[in-house]
């Protein structure tokens, strides 16, 4: 199972907070407060971002999303409430569709449930090579 960096605040069912790409769990900050008076915030790092260890290889929404399944079956929580931002939405419905019964609800934000455009998906992979070229990767 891949490790995944995670912070974990408050009591109550869990609400996971799944970010975007190239971001962290650290967008999620200012929702914290209001959220922990009703719900265990649950905000992990996806693999390859914050304190995350990328995984091996060229990755997959899918990929990420075994992997958060494998983080929630070890850490042992129970069917959560997910949303997912950006990016994040498309691993928050690769959970929905491969792991409903680990899901007790899910919602998008700044997301869609429709394949990105080709213009999209050059800008995405334009901006992933500057970063790798930066980070001599």
């Amino acid at each position: 199972m891949h490790s995944l960096f995670v912070h974990d605040h408050g009591t109550g069912p869990p609400l996971v907070l799944i970010h975007g790409f190239c971001e962290t769990s650290e967008i999620w900050d200012s929702f914290i407060t209001p959220l922990t008076n009703h719900y265990r915030v649950i905000r992990p790092d996806l693999p390859g971002f914050g304190n995350s260890a990328p995984l091996p290889g060229r990755i997959t929404i899918d990929q990420v999303a075994e992997a958060l399944v494998g983080w929630l079956r070890q850490s042992g929580i129970p069917p959560a409430m997910v949303l997912g931002h950006s990016l994040g939405g498309y691993i928050t419905l690769a959970l929905a569709e491969q792991h409903s019964h680990l899901l007790k609800g899910f919602g998008l934000f700044h997301s869609t449930c429709f394949a990105d455009t080709e213009e999209k998906k050059a800008n995405r992979n334009r901006i992933t090579s500057v970063s790798a070229l930066w980070l001599g990767i």
